[in-house]
């Protein structure tokens, strides 16, 4: 992980956020760009149901914060080690939302670059995917 992840408010759409916060060692321009970049995905539509939307993005000094959509789940790894492993009908749902959601964002012209278990997000019969376009963002 890049840094500790908050639950934010926002006030002007009155909705929970989650708020990543990137623990970097990053010059103040250099936080700025990488911002810039993180703030361009929130301007992309990247709806798909297993996409956790990003929202907003700055930097304050050199720390760097992304807010996204907020969705309470266990990342998979979590969940697995928890639960055990899913049916294998359930697991070949899930594959195909992860595989949906990899697709829409890569016509989007947005690569996840490091797909990670901890990107995984699931739910009760949901899973999202989080971290689209930080690896291309830090490059």
């Amino acid at each position: 992980m890049l840094g500790p992840v908050f639950r934010g408010y926002d006030p002007d759409h009155d909705r929970t956020v989650a708020v990543k916060v990137f623990s970097l060692d990053l010059t103040p321009e250099q936080a700025e760009q990488f911002s810039v970049e993180l703030s361009r995905l929130a301007t992309l539509d990247l709806s798909h149901p297993a996409i956790i939307a990003p929202i907003a993005a700055g930097a304050q000094g050199s720390s760097v914060y992304l807010a996204e959509e907020y969705f309470v789940a266990d990342s998979i790894d979590i969940a697995i080690r928890q639960y055990g492993p899913a049916r294998l009908s359930e697991g070949s749902r899930l594959v195909g939302l992860m595989a949906g959601a990899l697709d829409l964002a890569a016509a989007a012209g947005v690569h996840h670059g490091a797909l990670h278990p901890r990107d995984v997000l699931v739910a009760p019969r949901e899973l999202r995917l989080t971290g689209f376009g930080i690896v291309g963002a830090l490059e």
